[in-house]
């Protein structure tokens, strides 16, 4: 699995979890819908850690909270 693919498997288990639409949390965020779309299907091929920010911020959360999630850990990107 690559990073934007734990990336994107992240955002959708937060997204059912929290019962929130893709909508609202792209309101949040201040992401478009397209940008938001590039990265649930993993089309990204780099994405900035200012757009984590925002995608943390709009779930409520702190950065490190939405990297607390085992597919996004250090280890098995080196």
């Amino acid at each position: 699995m690559t990073m934007i693919e734990a990336v994107a498997e992240r955002i959708q288990g937060l997204l059912k979890e929290k019962n929130m639409t893709q909508r609202e949390l792209e309101q949040r965020a201040g992401i478009s819908h397209g940008g938001m779309n590039r990265i649930l299907r993993g089309e990204t091929a780099n994405m900035a850690l200012k757009t984590c920010l925002k995608i943390a911020r709009g779930f409520g959360m702190k950065l490190g909270a939405f990297f607390d999630y085992p597919p996004l850990s250090p280890k098995n990107f080196v």
